[in-house]
């Protein structure tokens, strides 16, 4: 795939809650866009948040413009967001 540097690739990731997709997320974006669980099976991500990030690549150091959406996990542990509106 190739994107210029005004084209924006969007990422969302969903899954279980605790499967890493906010850890995934921070080390794709080389920094901390949101705090990660703790080792007691809560969630920690609360409501979908966008966050823009700009990286660049390691072949030819374009500048590659990301919109990485964090979303709370299937099954919350806290129930704040259902699976289908995570789904939608």
């Amino acid at each position: 795939m190739s994107l210029c540097s005004s084209q924006k690739l969007s990422l969302l990731l969903f899954g279980p809650t605790r499967a890493g997709k906010t850890s995934f997320l921070n080390t794709l974006a080389l920094k901390t866009l949101a705090a990660v669980g703790r080792s007691n099976n809560e969630s920690t991500t609360s409501n979908v948040t966008p966050h823009d990030v700009s990286v660049r690549t390691q072949n030819n150091n374009n500048l590659l413009n990301l919109l990485l959406i964090d979303v709370p996990g299937l099954d919350d542990s806290k129930l704040r967001i259902s699976n289908d509106e995570i789904k939608a």
